[in-house]
């Protein structure tokens, strides 16, 4: 994958859409862990590249599962927002990343959200992870919240794992009726998220802006994550927002550093 036709077509063979003759043989590669697909340049994307790119795994009946590696390389300009009239709830470069898919090495700059009031969850990378999103990056972004939606910049919510990600100079504004909103991960239900930073976020917004963290803005669910050797830097903010969880259920932290860099390594309360 070189280019913006290339990524688009990639998507539509995803999500199951494509009319043309590729195939995702055309676009990847056989390994003993499964197909893997590479994305071998920078791609810098137009109005019309975002309106015709679909969330990669559009929907859980269609998840991306198998290997995406961005070879460290950057996709620029990505518009986020919703392509179809129905109830379609994810919203990212991937929309659902399944519980084999791996997405890694991926650096994303200079996205940006349009009004969707349909998305309930938007994240830069991924809206949801039930895999593994590793060695990925959101940089120079800009997100807007939209009322009972779940934000992130690395992923929306995850169940899965994120490792080795981080994100700068990125600012959120907070609507009125959102959920929750992370510069890491909006919502997150696994075990845990390992060696990552935000730095430099810059929030607005409303009320809702307690139910913000620089790294998570909820922990939800069954399990009770632990946050390890992660840390922020320079968060600016106009209301409440948390250093690590902005809402947090059970969690654990590990080698944490804030803005202070303070060290915490007990269990979260009202960080």
């Amino acid at each position: 994958i070189d280019s913006a036709e290339d990524l688009i077509i990639f998507s539509q063979l995803i999500n199951g859409t494509y009319t043309g003759d590729k195939t995702l043989s055309d676009f990847g590669e056989q390994t003993t862990d499964g197909m893997v697909f590479r994305l071998l340049a920078d791609i810098k994307l137009t109005v019309t590249d975002c309106q015709q790119l679909s969330p990669i795994g559009d929907h859980e009946d269609t998840p991306f599962s198998y290997t995406f590696d961005g070879g460290n390389h950057t996709i620029s300009n990505l518009i986020l927002s919703d392509k179809t009239t129905t109830d379609n709830s994810y919203t990212g470069l991937f929309g659902f990343i399944g519980n084999q898919g791996i997405v890694r090495n991926l650096h994303i700059k200079n996205a940006q959200t349009i009004d969707s009031p349909t998305c309930t969850y938007i994240g830069v990378i991924a809206a949801k992870n039930n895999g593994i999103i590793n060695n990925c990056s959101v940089t120079d972004s800009y997100i807007t919240s939209i009322s009972k939606s779940i934000s992130g910049l690395i992923a929306s919510l995850s169940t899965g794992y994120i490792i080795n990600c981080y994100t700068k100079n990125n600012t959120f504004t907070i609507k009125e009726g959102t959920y929750y909103t992370g510069s890491i991960i909006g919502s997150l239900d696994s075990e845990y998220i390992l060696n990552c930073f935000a730095y430099r976020t810059v929030l607005s917004g409303s009320k809702n802006a307690e139910r913000s963290g620089s790294i998570a803005g909820a922990t939800t669910g069954r399990v009770a994550p632990t946050i390890e050797n992660c840390y922020i830097y320079h968060t600016q903010n106009s209301s409440n927002w948390a250093a690590a969880v902005g809402y947090p259920n059970k969690i654990t932290l590990k080698n944490f550093f804030h803005k202070k860099y303070l060290l915490l390594s007990s269990l979260y309360h009202n960080i």
